[in-house]
This record gives C-alpha cells, structure tokens and sequence, in this order.
C-alpha cells in the first residue's frame, strides 16, 4: 500500500466542465493545501461560465435555469451544479424538487449559504406544472428518473414552456442502452431536435456512451462537444463533470476507514470486506490496544430497505470494529468522513469501473479523503491523477483491500 501524496500548494487544477451546449468554458476546481497527514486534496467548484448556444445573453432579462431532481437524494450532485450557476452574472436558478428531498439530511443549511433570492430560490417539483417561462436550459439531475416525471407541456417540444436546451446527467450510462424505455424514448425526441446534451460524473463513463450512442443507434456525439451548431441526432457529451463544494472538514484524522453508499449489497461488496476483517482479527486486536477507536466506519442511507443492510449481518466478534453512521445530516456525514485515513469503495459490481459513477469517489473528492484505489479504479476515474501527484492510497497487485 503506497501512501497518497499530500498536497504543500494549491497547484493542482481540475477540468470540471460543466454545463452543456449552453457552456463553452470550463468550470475549474483547484485544491487547497492541507498541511496533516494522508491528506491528499480538497476540491471547491467555482470560475465563470458562458453561453454556447446564444450569440449574446437575452436582451433585458438574465439566463433562466432551471435545475430539476425529482429523486430524494443526488444532492452532492445539485450543490455543485448550483453553486456553478447561482454565482455567476446574469443569471435566475430555479430548483425544482420534491419538499420531501428538500427536507432530507439536514441540506437546507447548504442551500442557504448558495445565493441570495434575487436570483436563486428552491420550489416544489409540481409547480412544473404551472411554470411561467420558457427555461433557457433545463437541467435533469437525474436524468433517467427525472424525464418520466415532468409534465407534459415540459417534455412536448412544441410547447411554449418546453425549454430550450437540456443537459442530462447520466449516472449509470448502460440503462439507456434499451431503446423502449420511457425516459430514452422521451430523451430520444431531443436528440433528433438537437436540443439535448449529456454529462456525467466520471471520465470512464464518458469513454463507454462515445463507444455505445452510436452502436445503441442514440447518437453520434460531437467530436466538438462545445461547438455551437449541430446535425440532427448529435449530441454534446459534455467533459466529465466531478461534483464538488465547500463544506465543513474535520481537522483531526482519526483511526478508521470510511465506506460509504446506499446499504445494499449490489453496490458495495459488505460480505467481502467483513470476511477479511474476520480472517485479520488478530492484527485487528493488536491495533486497538495501541490506538483506540480503530474500525471501519460505513457511512449510508437505508431509506430503500430500512434495517434490511449489512448492519444485521455483524458477527459479534467483529462488533467492536464496525461502525455504523446511517441517515446521518449532509453537514455531519461530511465532516466525520473527512477525519477517516481513507475510504473504501468496495464495489459490489464492475458496472462501477465500466459504466456507471461511484459515489464514494465523489465523496472522497468532496471531503479530501483519499480513496483506496486499485490501478484500474484509477484509470477509470482519471481525475484523481492530478498534476501535484496522486490524490489516492495505492492498492498494489496482489493487495487486498
């Protein structure tokens, strides 16, 4: 295991391009030093956007954007979407999510510190329904869930209060690959209009929909995903979009390895990494009686199937190393991670190397804990090569986790 590099400066920048056809520049995150052990990085969005598809902005009004999740969580997701918008010039966010995702985790206190109500304020899902403007970019969080729900004068492209531009967010890129789903048939109308464009939260998602839009007769994306004009049944497949914000840290690391994700046993590999903890028990024991505290530390929402996770699954001998922190607020599920040595992804499934965006990267990102990282986890999510140096715990052949 090689240890992650600290960074001494704030040298290392990363491309975040954000936004869609409407967006011809990049949106940057730079890290800022942390001067305390195996501490590689931490990430804040900011930088200035521009319009694409305009010549100029609208004369005598600002760009209306209107930001829609409709599915209670990917909120590490909206902040970072809303922070890049709601700070620059010209510009009225919307938010359009159910009161019940608004409510959850403790995030209100995020959305508060983002802008001001003069050009940014948060509403319910269904006043979509009585919108009373034609948004200059929709922006679909969750792209796949979002686009079945929105009401029909949204998604009929004919109508007035359809928007002009869409920026879909695809997290798991294979699910799109049937043609008579809902959401692709609805999502296909926009492509044939050329009024659509697609990001997602990892370059190797990115490298699997330019090898299947065309293979899943989809779309061809632009070789140019910020030229201002294009065919029908093109698409900007905008750079990979790393979602990262400010937000309270922990200066003190303590003793544990963090794993983090939705409690279920298709996404993490639980009975995997509770057999090794059972086969190292020993050394587990030695440890506790120099630092106290020592454990792994699972981070996670059961909000799909409440008690129904690996929390039910502790041998009783291992009780004392693991450690559960469930439905925990935003702000405090954050500032505990960030005091682990490191997180563990653990994935349960190679979709998460192939196709689809892991959490627990993003949050290592967020939260400036380095992930424990195998070569090909690296070479998936590329981000974390940086130009300061590696931003991980290496994994080495023949390692376990």
């Amino acid at each position: 295991m090689l240890p992650a590099n600290t960074l001494s400066t704030a040298s290392k920048v990363i491309g975040l391009a954000l936004c869609v056809a409407l967006l011809s520049n990049f949106l940057f995150g730079e890290s800022l030093a942390k001067s305390r052990p195996a501490r590689a990085w931490r990430l804040f969005s900011g930088g200035e956007l521009q319009t694409a598809f305009m010549e100029e902005e609208p004369v005598g009004r600002h760009l209306r954007i209107a930001i829609i999740n409709h599915v209670t969580h990917h909120y590490e997701v909206v902040l970072p979407l809303l922070h890049a918008f709601v700070n620059q010039p010209n510009t009225t966010v919307e938010l359009f999510a159910t009161q019940k995702g608004l409510s959850n985790f403790g995030i209100k206190p995020l959305f508060d510190a983002l802008g001001n109500d003069t050009n940014f304020r948060t509403r319910s899902f269904s006043d979509l329904d009585r919108l009373e403007y034609t948004p200059d970019l929709a922006v679909l969080v969750t792209c796949s869930r979002d686009i079945n729900d929105l009401p029909k004068q949204f998604t009929t492209l004919s109508s007035r209060k359809s928007p002009k531009e869409v920026l879909c967010m695809m997290h798991d890129s294979g699910e799109w690959s049937i043609p008579k789903t809902g959401y692709r048939k609805l999502v296909q109308k926009w492509i044939e209009a050329s009024r659509i464009n697609i990001i997602t939260l990892s370059p190797h998602v990115n490298d699997y929909l330019t090898e299947y839009l065309p293979k899943w007769n989809m779309s061809l994306p632009l070789a140019d995903p910020f030229a201002k004009t294009y065919a029908a049944n093109q698409t900007r497949l905008l750079p990979a979009f790393p979602p990262v914000f400010d937000t309270t840290l922990s200066t003190h690391i303590q003793p544990f390895i963090a794993m983090q994700g939705y409690l279920e046993s298709n996404r993490r590999n639980y009975t995997h990494i509770l057999t090794a903890l059972q086969q190292n028990l020993p050394l587990l024991q030695s440890f506790q009686q120099k630092y106290s505290n020592v454990s792994i530390s699972i981070f996670g929402s059961d909000n799909n199937h409440p008690g129904r996770g690996p929390q039910s699954s502790i041998p009783k001998d291992l009780k004392p190393f693991v450690k559960f922190h469930i439905n925990l607020p935003y702000p405090e599920y954050y500032a505990l991670m960030s005091s682990a040595i490191g997180i563990l992804p653990a994935f349960a499934a190679p979709e998460y190397l192939q196709s689809r965006a892991s959490s627990s990267i993003g949050a290592a990102v967020i939260v400036g804990t380095p992930p424990i990282a195998t070569k090909e986890i690296v070479g998936a999510y590329r981000y974390l090569d940086g130009e300061s140096g590696e931003a991980y715990w290496t994994q080495e052949e023949g390692e376990s986790e």
